[in-house]
């Protein structure tokens, strides 16, 4: 365990903090023996937040004064370093993602590398945990979802003969998303082509449609997971955008936009399914805009005011 330790503050250095002034083999005395390495950077990570501010140090007389001054002063300054590394590393990602888009191998873009970047692939959250994925590229609020599973068929199973295996699939309370990726740079659509790549719009239907039926879905530990047939369905088709996939979205009977970048959508009431067809482009754009503000939150281009101004009604 204190070699795990070292080698977290090796990778992190900004966990040190969490030692509190201690040797990691003095830290790691006070841990339960069957900690993982995963807890004790989570525990280095709580500890590090400790030693630089905690709440009960604030005295129960403390005015609100006190209290406006930790919230909009204190907090934000101590949360800096772990933001900065947090949106450096999002950064990062984004970057890759333009990359990716943009190369080729053997003259085909790597659909492959672009999905194990947003989520890995054959996989699921009762194996990947949110660390693990970046679901955020496209929607930050994929952090809450319930169940997550990638690459996947509904029983849980290797893909077989005949079978369909879902991009994304992600369970949350009362909704249902699937995610169909095309291969960066395709440029054939076919609607007469049935449950076919070249028909993404006919693949996505009839994926839901099982999972209707079937009103389960299997995790890789084997149990199930029970999908509600009254669940709000959002489909998602990620492609790069061009004259042959309009066309085709048209064909189908698609509504398309370019408010924010191209995207086209349809709802079918018998499914209880929207569908939205995505450019990868409008996609990475916009998670670069969402991290644009933590961006410049860090280069104190924000215009928010931090100066305690003495009364609670004028800091809200």
């Amino acid at each position: 365990m204190q070699e795990q330790v070292d080698h977290l503050i090796a990778i992190d250095p900004l966990l040190r903090r969490g030692l509190g002034g201690k040797s990691s083999e003095e830290f790691v005395k006070k841990r339960g023996i069957t900690e993982t390495r995963e807890q004790l950077a989570q525990d280095l990570f709580v500890e590090r937040f400790r030693q630089k501010f905690d709440f009960t140090k604030l005295s129960e007389e403390a005015s609100v004064e006190d209290l406006v001054a930790v919230v909009r002063n204190k907090i934000p300054e101590d949360a800096k370093e772990a933001l900065a590394v947090y949106v450096a590393y999002r950064n990062h990602v984004i970057q890759i993602f333009r990359k990716l888009l943009n190369r080729t191998e053997d003259g085909l873009a790597t659909e492959d590398k672009v999905h194990q970047l947003i989520y890995p692939r054959y996989r699921d959250s009762e194996q990947v945990d949110y660390s693990a994925h970046n679901l955020w590229l496209i929607d930050d609020d994929l952090a809450y979802a319930r169940y997550i599973s990638s690459d996947r068929t509904p029983e849980g199973n290797a893909r077989r003969k005949g079978e369909y295996a879902h991009d994304l699939l992600i369970n949350n309370e009362n909704e249902l998303m699937v995610v169909e990726m095309k291969r960066p740079q395709k440029k054939d659509y076919d609607g007469s082509k049935e449950a076919s790549t070249k028909n993404p719009v006919d693949q996505l239907k009839n994926q839901i449609m099982d999972i209707r039926e079937r009103g389960k879905v299997i995790d890789s530990g084997g149990r199930e997971r029970t999908i509600e047939n009254t669940s709000m369905v959002r489909g998602y088709i990620l492609a790069d955008w061009n004259d042959k996939l309009e066309r085709y979205l048209k064909i189908e009977d698609f509504i398309l936009t370019n408010f924010g970048g191209q995207m086209a959508y349809r709802y079918y009431k018998e499914l209880n399914l929207i569908i939205e067809v995505l450019a990868f482009d409008r996609l990475v754009d916009r998670a670069s805009n969402r991290n644009e503000a933590f961006v410049s939150m860090l280069e104190s281009r924000s215009n928010y005011d931090r100066t305690p101004v003495g009364k609670l009604s004028a800091a809200e």
